[in-house]
C-alpha cells in the first residue's frame, strides 16, 4: 500500500514543474497571439503533443518498469501493463490540473501555491492517509474531487485483488487481498471505472485548459 501511495505522491508533485510550461510564455504568448503570428489551438495543441504528452508519459514508464519488479509486485496477469496506464493517466491528469492552474493565476509563485495544496487536498482522500469509509459524510464527497483516488485505486486494486498474503509470525494464516482492500474502503471492480474516469478527466481539463488560453489569456487593450 505505502509503496503504491509513494510513487503517486512523486508523480503528482513532480507534475508541478508543469507550472513552467505556460508560466514563462505568457507575456510573449499574449504579444504574438495579438499580432496574428498564431492561433492559440496552434499553441495549445503544439505545447500538448511536444511538452506535455511525451514529459508525463515516458518518465512513468520508465519509472515504473524498472521500479515494478524490484519492489516485488504482481507479475502476473497483466499486472505490470495494467499499472503503467493507470501510473501514465494519474500523472498526465495531475499535468492537466498544473495546466489550468497555470493559466488561471498570473503569477507564477500564487500559481505553485495553489497547486501544491491541491495536490496535498487530493493526496489526502486517496484512502491510504484516510479510510474512505471512515470520512465524515459532509466531506465524503470531497474524495471525487480527487486524482489519486482514482488513481491510487487503480493501482492498488490491480496488485491486491488476485494475490493471498501469507503471515507465519504467530500462527500461518492467508489472507486474500481482497479483504484487505474491503477493510480499506476500495472496491476491488473498480480498476477499469477508474481508468475511464481519469482518461476522462484528462480530456475535460485539456478542454477547460484551451478554454481559459483562448478567452482569458490576451492582450488587454
Amino acid at each position: 500500500l505505502g509503496c503504491l501511495f509513494f510513487i503517486c505522491a512523486f508523480f503528482g508533485l513532480s507534475s508541478l514543474t508543469s507550472l513552467e510550461l505556460f508560466a514563462p510564455e505568457r507575456l510573449l504568448f499574449t504579444r504574438e497571439r495579438s499580432n496574428g503570428f498564431y492561433s492559440p489551438s496552434a499553441y495549445f495543441v503544439t505545447k500538448i503533443l511536444f511538452d506535455i504528452i511525451p514529459l508525463r508519459t515516458v518518465p512513468p514508464l520508465l519509472f515504473g518498469s524498472i521500479v515494478y519488479y524490484m519492489v516485488g509486485l504482481y507479475p502476473l496477469d497483466n499486472a505490470m501493463p495494467k499499472f503503467l496506464l493507470a501510473l501514465v493517466l494519474f500523472n498526465l491528469c495531475c499535468a492537466a490540473i498544473c495546466l489550468v492552474i497555470a493559466l488561471i493565476f498570473k503569477h507564477a509563485a500564487v500559481g505553485n501555491l495553489v497547486a501544491t495544496l491541491t495536490m496535498l487536498f487530493s493526496m489526502l482522500f486517496s484512502g491510504f492517509l484516510l479510510n474512505k469509509d471512515k470520512i465524515i459524510g459532509v466531506f465524503s464527497w470531497l474524495k471525487y474531487l480527487s486524482v489519486f483516488n482514482y488513481g491510487y485505486e487503480a493501482m492498488i486494486v490491480n496488485e491486491l485483488v488476485k494475490i493471498n498474503l501469507h503471515d507465519t509470525d504467530v500462527v500461518e494464516i492467508e489472507i486474500p487481498g481482497t479483504i484487505i482492500l474491503n477493510q480499506f474502503g476500495f472496491n476491488i471492480k473498480s480498476y477499469w471505472r477508474n481508468i475511464v474516469i481519469l482518461s476522462v478527466m484528462f480530456c475535460s481539463l485539456l478542454i477547460l485548459a484551451f478554454a481559459l488560453l483562448k478567452v482569458f489569456v490576451k492582450e488587454r487593450r
